[in-house]
């Protein structure tokens, strides 16, 4: 289905450019050429079948969609990870797979334990190493129900997981996008979230332009914005906040920019108010997950900077206690999709069969709030509160306020003493200038209850990240040994 979608963007505008990537660029005629090569070569010399798995450590670049593409063409299932993270251990368990990338990418998943039925070199100076062939695919049927594309959680807790989608779903999830989201044939897109196949195949899909880079910077994200014409920038708040930062005086251009949509964490006011600053550009937010897919919410246009949607939207949501009971507006919960209100029969059906689902909701594990108006605002993860004495805290509400001092650039919490009797809250904190820790302090009790105040608050440089540029709280809360400083 989705092979047979690029053939027919192939057909109808071979020489619109695809794709453009640091190197060159590619037209749909180009990309559907390379695709169809890569899947011979999978399918007749490496004989990788249906369902098995394709590990794709390349970076963002043509030959990343033609990999993805070539695998939907004859069933098998791209995973990509990062060329330099972790490879989900779930991998061994779905039998003899094809590894692709540079050749310590390669010596890594051997390391890992993998069963390797064939291996491609991929590098800058040639790209895949294959032979060209000239003998036509040979599919064995109409791909539909195999899942052919697997997207790696960004392993915040460890270790990355797995979460399956088939060509079917894949396909109809193009049309999810609501008024102020869509991207159209006409547009170009920068997509920093490329492991989403909600994301980074949309402009692909629908006909549009995709830019990609191999390497993330917030001046090489900005000249690429400038130098392609970029129209919708679709990142998450880490790299936009990178981009904030850009001097005033740097000449990057972001006039083309119609529409940027922030994802994969929650938004800071913070960074929504130096975006809007710097480039006069409202960010809109998107709520999903691999513990929910395909439901999604997008915050509308003219929205609450923090909301990332609304309950009413195309998946109704909302957030309950413990034994399922919708919670009034401003206390937190679980956020919860109310399957049975899913209009669609096909995502309807999807979402049952998910093992979250539970009577009537399909269980995100994810905590949020709703306030008066029905806007969702997502606080963290179920699993991540800290308990101080009888209280429960979200770490994301706490951050939110550490990260509204003008001289505070980010900060993460975390549990002092985790799981003991005297569990406190922690935070590590990296400054915009110089600020003091009684300051923070100060900031906090001012905006916080009590029990919801850091106890010790730490100055860092950077914080360690992810590949997808999320913190990795469990670096900080796996320790009992609290960092340095003091609350008053």
């Amino acid at each position: 289905m989705l092979y047979r979608l690029l053939c027919d963007k192939a057909e109808n505008s071979p020489d619109k450019v695809a794709i453009a990537g640091e190197r060159r660029a590619v037209t749909f005629r180009q990309l559907l050429d390379e695709t169809t090569s890569v899947a011979r070569f999978l399918q007749d010399d490496l004989k990788l079948k249906a369902e098995e798995p394709l590990v794709i450590g390349v970076p963002g670049s043509p030959e990343f969609f033609a990999l993805c593409y070539a695998a939907a063409a004859i069933g098998a299932t791209a995973i990509p990870v990062s060329p330099s993270g972790k490879v989900p251990a779930r991998i061994k368990e779905l039998g003899g797979a094809v590894a692709v990338g540079q050749r310590d990418f390669l010596r890594t998943v051997e390391a890992a334990g993998i069963a390797l039925k064939g291996a491609i070199v991929w590098d800058r100076a040639k790209g895949l190493h294959i032979p060209e062939r000239s003998t036509p695919l040979r599919r064995r049927r109409l791909v539909r129900k195999e899942m052919v594309f697997a997207a790696p959680s960004s392993g915040t807790t460890g270790e990355p997981t797995l979460s399956f989608r088939s060509a079917e779903l894949l396909t109809h999830s193009r049309g999810i996008s609501p008024t102020g989201h869509e991207v159209a044939s006409d547009d170009v897109m920068l997509c920093t979230r490329l492991f989403s196949p909600s994301t980074g195949l949309w402009p692909l899909i629908r006909g549009g332009k995709l830019v990609v880079r191999e390497k993330f910077g917030r001046f090489a994200l900005a000249e690429a914005v400038t130098k392609e014409r970029v129209t919708v920038l679709y990142s998450n708040p880490f790299f936009l906040d990178l981009l904030a930062s850009i001097p005033a005086d740097d000449p990057a251009d972001f006039s083309s920019l119609r529409l940027c949509i922030s994802g994969g964490a929650p938004l800071p006011r913070a960074v929504f108010d130096r975006f809007y600053q710097r480039f006069g550009i409202r960010i809109l937010q998107v709520y999903a997950g691999t513990q929910i897919s395909p439901a999604i919410s997008y915050s509308r246009p003219g929205s609450v900077p923090e909301a990332a949607g609304h309950v009413s939207g195309r998946f109704p949501m909302a957030v309950v206690d413990e034994k399922g009971r919708v919670l009034k507006p401003g206390k937190v919960g679980e956020i919860v999709v109310e399957v049975n209100r899913v209009k669609e029969k096909f995502f309807r059906s999807f979402l049952r069969q998910n093992p979250h689902c539970r009577g009537r909701y399909l269980y995100s594990g994810d905590l949020g709030k709703v306030d008066t108006e029905g806007n969702l605002y997502v606080v963290g993860r179920k699993g991540h509160w800290i308990k101080v004495g009888g209280f429960r805290v979200a770490p994301a509400e706490v951050e939110d306020v550490l990260r509204s001092h003008p001289k505070v650039r980010e900060a993460v919490v975390f549990p002092l003493n985790p799981g003991g009797l005297k569990e406190l809250v922690g935070a590590l904190v990296v400054p915009a200038d110089e600020i003091t820790r009684e300051e923070l302090f100060r900031h906090c009790a001012e905006r916080l209850e009590w029990f919801k105040c850091p106890q010790k608050i730490e100055f860092r440089e950077t914080l360690p990240r992810n590949a997808a540029g999320k913190v990795i709280p469990y670096l900080f809360s796996s320790s009992r040994r609290p960092p340095e400083g003091s609350g008053p």
